[in-house]
Order: C-alpha cells, then sequence, then structure tokens
C-alpha cells in the first residue's frame, strides 16, 4: 500500500493538501495518533483491499502522542509499504499572519506563551521530521490553488486526477448571472423562439423550440467551438487541483435558448463519457408568471 504521511506546521497547509489528495482519490485520514497508524494500516490491507493509496495527516495536535510518529514511520517501511513524508513550512511571518487572519489558535499555545514562541516550539519540535522528510513544500508564497498544484504535480504521475466533474447551469441574464459559474456563454446572438407565438410558452426542452434553435448554423458551429473549448480546458483545470467546474449558458430569459443549446452540449459531452449534470434554473420563470397572469384574468 502507498501511504502520504502528511506533517509540518500549523497554518503551512495541511489541511488544503489533505483535500487535494481526496481529489486524487487517496484514502484520507486527518489528525490520525500516530501509535495507530499499523493498527489501522493492517485494517486496510486485511479488511478493504480496494484501498491502494492512503494520505494520513499528522502533527503537534496529538500532543505528547506525536513522537510515536517516528517508530510508526520505521514499522511502516519494514514492513514494505510505499512511504512518502511530504511536509509544509513556512516562514514565520507568514504563519503568523495566517493564525491572526482566521482567528484560530496554535495548538501548543498556551496562556503566558505569545504566537510566535508556539510556532518557534513547533518549528523545533518538527525538525527532525523536516531534516527527514521525503518532499518539503514552502508554503510562504503560495495559494491554496498554487499549492494543490504543487501537490498533484509530485504525485500525480502514480495517481491520476479524476477529471473535473462538469455542472452546465442555463440562466435568464435579467435575473443574473449564477455567482458560481467558471465560464459563461451567452446565446443571445441566436434567433429568439419567443417572438414566434407558438413557440413562446414553450421552452428549449420541447421539440420545436430546440429544432428552432439548434438547427441554426451558427448554434451548431458555436456548439462545436464550446465542446472543443471545454475538451482543451478541463486537463489545466485538473492541473490546478480544480474538481468542479460550472458552465453557465445564458440568453435573456433563460428559457429557450439557452436551454436548447445546454442541452445539446450536455449530450455531447455525455457521449465523450465526461461527467456532467445540467440545471435549468430559470426555466419556468416567464412560463411561470405568464400562467399567473393569465389565472388573475380570468
Amino acid at each position: 500500500m502507498r501511504i502520504i504521511i502528511v506533517t509540518g506546521l500549523s497554518g503551512a497547509g495541511r489541511s488544503a493538501a489533505l483535500r487535494c489528495f481526496e481529489d486524487m482519490d487517496f484514502f484520507c485520514v486527518d489528525n490520525l495518533p500516530p501509535k495507530l497508524i499499523p493498527s489501522f494500516t493492517e485494517l486496510c490491507v486485511k479488511e478493504h483491499s480496494d484501498i491502494d493509496d492512503v494520505a494520513l495527516v499528522v502533527d503537534s495536535r496529538v500532543g505528547d502522542m506525536f513522537h510515536d510518529i517516528y517508530k510508526a514511520i520505521g514499522w511502516l517501511k519494514s514492513e514494505g509499504h510505499e512511504t512518502d513524508l511530504l511536509y509544509l513550512d513556512a516562514e514565520r511571518k507568514a504563519l503568523v499572519g495566517r493564525f491572526d487572519l482566521t482567528r484560530r489558535s496554535h495548538p501548543l499555545h498556551h496562556e503566558g506563551m505569545t504566537l510566535e514562541e508556539a510556532i518557534d516550539q513547533e518549528i523545533e519540535m518538527l525538525e527532525p521530521l523536516h531534516n527527514m522528510a521525503d518532499r518539503v513544500i514552502d508554503t510562504t508564497n503560495l495559494s491554496v490553488r498554487q499549492l494543490r498544484s504543487a501537490i498533484a504535480k509530485i504525485y500525480q504521475g502514480k495517481r491520476k486526477i479524476t477529471a473535473p466533474f462538469v455542472t452546465i447551469i442555463t440562466f435568464g441574464f435579467k435575473y443574473g448571472i449564477p455567482l458560481d459559474v467558471d465560464i459563461v456563454h451567452d446565446m443571445r446572438f441566436l434567433p429568439n423562439p419567443y417572438y414566434i407565438p407558438s413557440m413562446r410558452h414553450h421552452t428549449g426542452e420541447d421539440e420545436d423550440v430546440a429544432s428552432y434553435v439548434m438547427q441554426n448554423p451558427d448554434a451548431q458551429r458555436y456548439l462545436d467551438l464550446t465542446v472543443q473549448q471545454i475538451q482543451h480546458a478541463l486537463p489545466l483545470f485538473a492541473r490546478e487541483g480544480k474538481t468542479d467546474i460550472t458552465i453557465g449558458i445564458g440568453c435573456t430569459g433563460g428559457m429557450h435558448r439557452s436551454v436548447a443549446f445546454a442541452n445539446a452540449l450536455y449530450a455531447k459531452l455525455d457521449a465523450d463519457g465526461q461527467p456532467t449534470e445540467i440545471v435549468h434554473r430559470d426555466i419556468m420563470c416567464d412560463r411561470a408568471r405568464e400562467e399567473a397572469e393569465k389565472k388573475n384574468q380570468r
């Protein structure tokens, strides 16, 4: 079994690192007492033979039990497990700033001690691990995204990051662009079925509207280009550690053109095996309002 032990200074990014390993399909455990590592490993081998890669965060939060880490590492290697010690480091000034920002307490901090003194004590405590680490990443000047990217580049050679999951969300510009979209495509360049009386109360999920929108040569060409863009971008997003991509497809009301185009895009991606879901946010907004108005008029 392959076991990555993630350790290092508090505030240096251990939580972000563990999330990156989770995205690479590692079995992850946070704050495991080192003395339990042999029992945990044997349990995985005997009871869960499908677990091949494990990432364990072990740090000063376990107090005096932390010193068992050296025996645990020795045991793992003696048992033939591929063991890698990843140490996350950072300059004291950066750590102080991060604790001030998050307002969390340092695990070694106690009454009568300054934050700087707690950090210095942890640096001294972890120095032997720093010296024996297989990998050291200094996160002083790294954003969370850059840290995730660095970890992915080191470890994805043996465990490839899962392709990002794509969510397609349709919307009406008059109701606002969704806040969480990564890429936005505007369908308002296409002829609007709303102005055709027989289609006004239909949506892009109805055959007449879908055909009207997607039989347009401009729509087909734009669809091909959009698929190419997504296929090109997804590996780049994955390389940077991003696991979920949201693509917004908008038109005026989010009922006709965006829905028809998004459904066609979903069909293309799904046929290529790309994990994708689709959400029509505003598809019923206009229809519901108009039906309500008709009832009021009666």
